[in-house]
């Protein structure tokens, strides 16, 4: 697959330096590869017109990539601790993608997601009339106990009847798992966040939704990673 409606298909991989919760993480090796070389080989795997990296990491632009991996040094301003992914992203539609385009947002840190996991996600990204598709996994439904202390109140999440509910009765809850986003340029540069009420998804497994922020995450999906090898 190589573009959807026509648009091109680019990949955008976000690699700042300065983690404080694993530092250095988007270059440490994960198995056979830095972390977000698993990133850029999905979006290679799926024939994506372009992979654009976003970095102030020096290792990762002076390093040679394909032909159609490009790295991107990141403006001081957007390599902050409190920088927001949606500035990032709005930086790369305004200053090096020309026209519109389907986008694929692939963190680093999501590096057991696969090809057929992209697939997925661009298909049904084409097929329904949504803003933007992320992946999701399913999550422990308690969480719909859960409520916010407003002064001497406790306001459920959800509705107020499962707070009082067996978990068995609860319905299915499903959680972002950080792994794909899919939105259209044009669109973000009109919306200016990835934030919508529009959101379509794509269903991953659990044991393919690590999200690494810490040595604990790095350990548990390297587990996961021997398992599968």
């Amino acid at each position: 697959m190589a573009s959807t409606d026509s648009k091109p298909l680019i990949a955008i991989i976000p690699a700042r330096a300065g983690s404080k919760g694993l530092p250095n993480k988007n270059t440490m090796i994960f198995g056979a590869h830095p972390l977000y070389m698993h990133a850029v080989k999905v979006a290679i795997e799926a024939n994506c017109d372009r992979c654009i990296i976003s970095t102030n990491i020096h290792s990762i632009l002076e390093a040679t990539h394909s032909k159609t991996v490009e790295t991107i040094k990141r403006p001081t301003a957007f390599t902050k601790d409190t920088t927001k992914m949606d500035d990032v992203l709005c930086h790369l539609v305004d200053t090096v993608i020309d026209g519109d385009a389907t986008i694929i947002l692939l963190q680093p840190t999501s590096p057991l997601r696969n090809t057929h996991d992209l697939l997925n996600a661009l298909q049904r990204y084409s097929d329904g009339n949504f803003d933007l598709v992320m992946t999701v996994t399913e999550a422990e439904n308690h969480a719909l106990k859960y409520g916010f202390v407003v002064g001497n109140h406790f306001k459920p999440v959800s509705k107020p009847e499962y707070c009082f509910q067996n978990r068995a009765d609860l319905p299915k809850l499903f959680k972002p798992n950080g792994a794909i986003y899919i939105f259209a340029a044009d669109w973000l540069r009109e919306n200016r966040t990835l934030a919508t009420d529009n959101i379509g998804f794509s269903i991953m497994p659990v044991e393919r939704s690590a999200d690494i922020d810490t040595k604990h995450d790095l350990d548990a999906a390297m587990r996961r990673l021997a398992q599968t090898n």
